[in-house]
């Protein structure tokens, strides 16, 4: 297994300096802005910061279904299905791979946004006013910092359970176009058409799922939505068993 992650990285290095140079760019326009105490250059810093660096994770998950779509369309690519390895394996580096470049990436710019906030607040009296005066508003709706954050960390993680069961159910439609149809033409609409057709149906079984009332709470609004999440992860881990199945079955040379 990685041997084939290790693979899979080799294949989308470029994208991955592409991405990450990006990242340390913005931060140290982040940086200087700060340094020199421009209050332009760091709102259009933090803006274009938190703008790229959002972007750049969702470009990790879209980037990984097109390799996957170029790679299972391609003759010369087939040659990954014919690795010594099962299709279980190799399914699992792809999703592996993808899943961990994307924690990389959100720890380092989770890093690099709280190295930012800390040095503004020394660097400006004025924002350290500021946060002093949230902190009192928080207390006053039973909130502390340290749970606004957490709150905030828990609803990214949400959205991002999210855009990856979007993206696994891609692939599920990106091999369905690809082997049961696969002397068809038009094999890109038809993926695009299984996809259509996957996440309404997942959505309309999500839609009947029980529902929980924990508060009103970003917490609480997660809580109460655990049965969506753990449907997600099961659409997720029903994804990757679907394709490595359908590759197994189905792949011909």
């Amino acid at each position: 297994m990685f041997k084939l992650i290790k693979y899979e990285y080799r294949k989308d290095l470029p994208l991955y300096i592409v991405l990450f140079a990006a990242i340390f760019a913005l931060e140290l326009y982040v940086l200087v802005s700060i340094w020199s105490e421009s209050e332009l250059n760091m709102s259009i810093s933090f803006v274009l910061y938190i703008m790229g660096g959002l972007t750049g994770m969702l470009f990790i998950l879209i980037m990984g279904a097109v390799s996957y779509s170029k790679e299972i369309n391609s003759k010369f690519s087939y040659m990954t299905f014919m690795t010594p390895r099962s299709t279980y394996q190799i399914v699992g580096s792809k999703y592996l791979s993808i899943f961990m470049a994307t924690v990389v990436a959100t720890i380092l710019y989770i890093l690099f946004a709280y190295i930012d906030v800390t040095l503004i607040c020394l660097y400006f009296e004025d924002v350290k006013n500021v946060a002093e005066m949230l902190d009192l508003v928080l207390d006053a709706m039973g909130m502390d910092l340290s749970g606004a954050i957490m709150s905030l960390l828990a609803a990214l993680f949400v959205q991002w359970i999210n855009i990856f069961f979007i993206i696994s159910c891609s692939y599920l439609a990106i091999t369905l176009s690809a082997t049961v149809l696969s002397n068809r033409r038009g094999k890109t609409p038809l993926a695009l058409l299984f996809f259509i057709v996957i996440i309404i149906i997942a959505n309309i079984i999500r839609s009947n799922l029980p529902t929980f009332d924990y508060g009103d709470s970003i917490i609480a609004y997660i809580a109460n939505s655990w049965t969506e999440i753990l449907f997600e992860f099961a659409m997720i881990g029903g994804t990757y068993f679907g394709v490595s199945a359908l590759l197994k079955h189905k792949v011909s040379l």
